[in-house]
């Protein structure tokens, strides 16, 4: 039996390496749609000492990507759609809040007010074959017209909701989150075993960079899969998140692992499947009053799903 493994594995590896290099990237085709589903799942945990708190939060958001056009170039004009969106929160200091937009109940928590608002909207974005977001130009025009519609409640920080709507679905935010998706293709033909790295910026609740390398360790006919490691690092003199007169600031560096798989027809990331883990200090601070620090930790996982 052990014999028979053995050959297995070796007919496996020989398979995996006839394969000849392979050019990985968007090739788009006018007419194309996908629906697409992203889920994040995240435990923080934060240390003030006296104090720990944890906090479990899990996003479901999906949209429908439809290519509009394609240029001579292979830049591709993609619509995007929001189509459902699920969010929970878990906390000692909040208890439960919960909101799905199939079912969206009498009242929308605070922090999905933005979720909700997005709901049915569409912008247009520039994706060249490479994964770099060329233009996002039809976002802020989008963002305008939620924040006009957006209703917040008197018990709501109406600031905060909209800010925190900015910072995630504003032009940055959908660039970052785009870019996360799509900015992962190498500059040349790769063959199994072969690694190239990418660089991105990450300026959300937990801004920092990211160097991640991909490595390409499977061929088959219609798809490769591929190793991502990630080493990420804080990013320095980023701006403190405003809430009312308070600031935080948030520094943490650690790491990323997972694997993608790439249809080879399409270049799309069809399948995502990526853990986190992250640490460092958060640090707030209000007019005539003492700055309050914390450590934190937060472990997440997130994964994609692209279909028809």
């Amino acid at each position: 039996m052990r014999t028979l493994a053995i050959a297995t594995a070796l007919m496996l590896s020989a398979a995996c390496k006839s394969h000849p290099p392979v050019e990985l990237g968007l090739t788009l085709l006018p007419g194309q749609s996908f629906g697409v589903v992203m889920v994040v799942e995240q435990e923080i945990e934060q240390d003030f000492g006296e104090a720990q708190l944890q906090t479990n939060q899990l996003t479901r958001t999906a949209w429908r990507q439809e290519v509009e056009s394609v240029r001579p170039d292979g830049t591709a004009v993609v619509a995007f759609t929001y189509e459902s969106a699920r969010f929970v929160l878990e906390g000692p200091q909040f208890g439960r809040m919960e909101y799905d937009s199939e079912n969206p109940g009498d009242v929308v928590p605070a922090p999905a007010l933005g979720m909700e608002a997005m709901l049915g909207e569409r912008m247009r974005v520039e994706i060249a074959p490479n994964g770099e977001i060329v233009s996002t130009a039809d976002v802020e025009a989008l963002m305008e017209r939620v924040i006009a519609k957006l209703v917040v409640p008197p018990t709501a920080d109406a600031a905060r909701v909209k800010a925190s709507l900015r910072r995630r679905f504003g032009g940055n935010g959908v660039r970052e989150m785009l870019q996360s998706v799509f900015a992962v293709y190498p500059d040349g033909p790769v063959a199994v075993g072969d690694t190239w790295t990418r660089k991105t910026r990450v300026t959300g609740a937990y801004p920092h960079e990211q160097e991640n390398v991909y490595e390409l360790v499977r061929l088959d006919d219609d798809s490769a899969k591929i190793r991502v490691r990630s080493r990420l690092t804080p990013l320095r003199n980023s701006a403190p998140i405003a809430s009312g007169p308070m600031k935080t600031e948030v520094e943490v560096g650690g790491s990323q692992r997972g694997f993608l798989r790439v249809d080879l027809e399409t270049g799309m990331v069809v399948v995502a499947e990526l853990t986190q883990e992250l640490r460092g200090e958060v640090r707030m601070t209000m007019p005539g009053a003492e700055p309050v620090r914390a450590e934190i930790e937060v472990s997440a996982k997130i994964e994609l799903a692209v279909g028809d």
